[in-house]
C-alpha cells in the first residue's frame, strides 16, 4: 500500500482523486514532472504556504487586533493533509515524492516541522487566551511571534531546498534566538512601558552597530528571497 493510500484510508479529510498519470517511480522523474518538488530532497516549499499565511496574518493583527479572531480556526496540517486539500492536480505525486525523500533528510525536515508546529500553535494559543481574557496585547508581542514563525519557516525552507540555500547553522540559530528573546520580553515591555517613545533612528543605528552585531550577521535579503523562488 502506498503512502497516499495509507493516508486516504486514515484521514478524516476527503481525498480528491489524484490526476491520471503513468506512475513515475523515481524522485528525478517526479521532480521533472512537478517543478515545485526539489529533485534532491523530494520536498516542496509549497507545504510552507500555510505557515507563511499565518506569519502574514500575525503581522496584520499586530496593527489590527480584531484580526486575531482569524487565528481561531488555524491549525497546522500534515504534509499529506496540506496537499490533499490544496486542489493541486498532482498532489499525489508530491506526497509520493515526500515518501522518496532520503530518510536522513526527511527525519531532519520532520523534526523542523515539529518545532514549527509547536512554535505556531503555542504562540497562537497564548495570544487567543490573552485576547479572550481581555488583556491588552501589544503589537510587539504579535510581531515577535510572527518573527519566530518566520525564522522556523526559513529553517524548514533550507532543508527543503538543500542546506546550502541557507547561511551557516549559527545564522539559523541566531534567527531563533532573536525571535524567542523578543517574544519572551515583548509582553513585559508592553505592560511596563505602554507610553514609551519609539527609539530614534540614531539610537537604532547605534544599537545595530554595537558589540555582537557582526558576530550574528543574518542572511541577506537575497538569500531569504531565494528560498521561495
Amino acid at each position: 500500500m502506498s503512502s497516499t493510500d495509507q493516508f486516504c484510508g486514515a484521514s478524516v479529510l476527503p481525498c480528491p482523486e489524484p490526476s491520471a498519470r503513468s506512475g513515475p517511480a523515481s524522485l528525478a522523474e517526479i521532480a521533472a514532472h512537478v517543478h515545485t518538488v526539489n529533485r534532491d530532497t523530494g520536498l516542496s516549499t509549497d507545504f510552507l504556504n500555510q505557515y507563511n499565511e499565518l506569519s502574514m496574518l500575525l503581522d496584520l493583527a499586530a496593527d489590527d487586533p480584531d484580526l486575531l479572531e482569524e487565528l481561531e480556526d488555524w491549525a497546522p496540517r500534515s504534509y499529506q493533509e496540506h496537499f490533499a486539500a490544496s486542489g493541486f492536480k498532482d498532489w499525489a505525486l508530491v506526497v509520493d515524492a515526500y515518501g522518496l525523500c532520503p530518510p536522513f533528510i526527511r527525519a531532519e525536515f520532520d523534526a523542523a516541522i515539529n518545532v514549527l508546529n509547536s512554535v505556531a500553535t503555542a504562540g497562537v494559543h497564548t495570544l487567543l487566551t490573552a485576547a479572550s481574557a481581555g488583556e491588552d496585547i501589544g503589537p510587539a508581542t504579535v510581531h515577535a511571534l510572527a518573527a519566530e514563525v518566520q525564522a522556523a519557516i526559513i529553517h524548514a525552507s533550507g532543508l527543503i531546498n538543500g542546506s546550502n540555500t541557507l547561511g551557516s547553522q549559527a545564522q539559523v540559530d541566531t534567527l531563533f534566538a532573536r525571535a524567542q528573546a523578543e517574544l519572551s520580553g515583548s509582553a513585559t515591555h508592553d505592560r511596563a512601558a505602554p507610553q514609551a517613545e519609539p527609539a530614534s533612528a540614531e539610537a537604532a543605528d547605534t544599537a545595530t552597530d554595537g558589540p555582537g552585531a557582526a558576530d550574528d550577521e543574518l542572511l541577506d535579503q537575497d538569500a531569504i528571497d531565494a528560498l521561495f523562488d
